[in-house]
């Protein structure tokens, strides 16, 4: 039983997971295509970085998860991100 509720707990959390992603995603996408991706893409990239790096500096658990919030944040948008933009650039009798 124990193990069966292990099991399930993980896959509840991957499932959440995925929900934040999807629910980053799409206004990360509409805002690829408002503002220039050569602008936000790096932005990304750069507080994705910046998170990084300053994770390792927590000192408590809730600073931890506000961090994991925040490196979830420029995560989520970035692969989309980075296929959206060079989807852009795809020609299309090159598609089919």
């Amino acid at each position: 039983m124990s193990r069966e509720l292990i099991v399930s707990l993980a896959m509840l959390r991957m499932n959440a997971n995925m929900v934040r992603y999807i629910l980053i995603d799409v206004p990360s996408n509409w805002a690829i295509k408002h503002f220039h991706a050569g602008y936000y893409l790096p932005g990304l990239i750069i507080g994705w970085g910046l998170v990084s790096t300053f994770l390792g500096f927590t000192k408590s658990y809730a600073g931890l998860i506000v961090a994991r919030c925040f490196l979830g944040l420029f995560e989520g948008g970035l692969l989309p991100g980075i296929i959206v933009y060079l989807a852009m650039y795809a020609i299309l009798s090159d598609r089919y």
